[in-house]
């Protein structure tokens, strides 16, 4: 799963060739053919954030959908260490 920076959570759903994208009101707004009958994780990338990647199949297949939309960043809140909290 990804979110945009519009608030909308990109979905792979497997066994359907599709990735849902969901508002965030929990509503389906769009489904993406993928063609991958496996579908099985997302994430966006390239520079500006604006490709979503797709990876599904056997034994293993990457596909990009150009969908106009950037991906949001996420990134650990400033003086956060990455990992488990230290004990």
């Amino acid at each position: 799963m990804e979110l945009d920076e519009t608030g909308n959570l990109h979905v792979a759903h497997l066994g359907r060739r599709q990735v849902l994208v969901v508002s965030p009101e929990g509503k389906v707004i769009r489904r993406e053919p993928d063609g991958n009958l496996t579908t099985s994780n997302v994430a966006f990338a390239e520079p500006k954030m604006d490709k979503l990647f797709v990876t599904g199949g056997n034994p293993g297949a990457l596909s990009r959908l150009d969908l106009g939309v950037r991906g949001l960043t996420l990134l650990p809140a400033p003086g956060q260490v990455d990992g488990p909290s230290p004990r």
